[in-house]
């Protein structure tokens, strides 16, 4: 997640070690003292080194970040807005978390996009943007 960047006043190591420490606390709260505990309730022991690299602040991929957050009871949006200081997010950054948070189809479409390799990305932002102006 690297390269991705914000108009806020944390920087993106900050953001997801402090995104970590708030789903350690959330697991803690509810009963589950490590994250092999909660790898055994989920049914998945290989998830267990991915939610321990997420607490460290090491998120890889965000679908990985939001599997964690569903196996707790809560969202990324909701761990951002505690872990941001209030008002952080611009207009437009608000704007996507609210959309991102109330709506699943766009959950599942950004989870995707975040997911694709940057090449692909931009190709798809060229065709779209070739499209656009020759039609």
């Amino acid at each position: 997640m690297e390269g991705i960047s914000y108009d806020v006043a944390v920087t993106n190591a900050e953001l997801w070690v402090h995104v970590g420490a708030e789903l350690r606390r959330i697991r803690a709260d509810l009963g589950y003292p490590s994250t092999i505990a909660l790898a055994t309730a989920l049914k998945d022991p290989h998830f267990q080194k991915t939610l321990d690299r997420i607490e460290r602040g090491e998120p890889g991929q965000v679908r990985s970040v939001n599997r964690y957050c569903e196996a707790v009871g809560t969202t990324l949006p909701a761990v951002l807005r505690v872990v941001l200081p209030a008002g952080a997010l611009s207009g437009r950054a608000q704007l996507v978390a609210e959309a991102y948070d109330s709506t699943p189809t766009t959950q599942q479409l950004v989870d995707v996009a975040l997911g694709l390799p940057r090449p692909v990305l931009d190709s798809a932002y060229s065709r779209f943007f070739a499209a656009a102006i020759f039609t």
